[in-house]
């Protein structure tokens, strides 16, 4: 069985998640699909459902560029109900990050609504290398 890449930290009014990666870029990532995880539980996405969408974000340390980074993955799902399915790719360079992803499209008839999360927020953001690469939390808003 694999080991997560993410679990919930304990907060009394918001949600809170631990996620890892080998690298940043992998950290990022996971942070991109645990959000995701925590939206919407789909089945296996069909491709033709599927678009990818490119982003890119500049701020100026890792905390800030990764709740930017999952600001604009909520952002999405709020407007267009679509959700991280898969990373494509990720490219970071000093506080810069351009990412290409694959988005699912929520269909109500197929996937489970599970949290309604409104907000990334900064309360309690970190990036620290780990003995296994890189660990972040973040805090969400519900």
């Amino acid at each position: 069985m694999p080991k997560p890449f993410y679990g919930f930290l304990d907060h009394t009014a918001d949600l809170g998640i631990w996620v890892e990666g080998r690298d940043l870029c992998g950290l990022f990532a996971n942070a991109a699909l645990a959000l995701s995880d925590l939206l919407v539980e789909c089945p296996s996405d069909d491709p033709s459902r599927c678009s990818g969408r490119c982003f890119s974000i500049e701020q100026a340390d890792l905390e800030t560029l990764l709740v930017g980074w999952l600001r604009e993955i909520l952002y999405v799902w709020s407007v267009e109900k679509r959700y991280a399915a898969r990373i494509l790719c990720i490219e970071l360079s000093e506080y810069r990050l351009t990412a290409k992803i694959e988005l699912g499209y929520y269909d109500a008839n197929r996937c489970e609504l599970l949290h309604d999360i409104k907000a990334v927020t900064y309360h309690q953001v970190e990036v620290n290398r780990s003995h296994n690469g890189y660990r972040a939390q973040v805090i969400f808003d519900v």
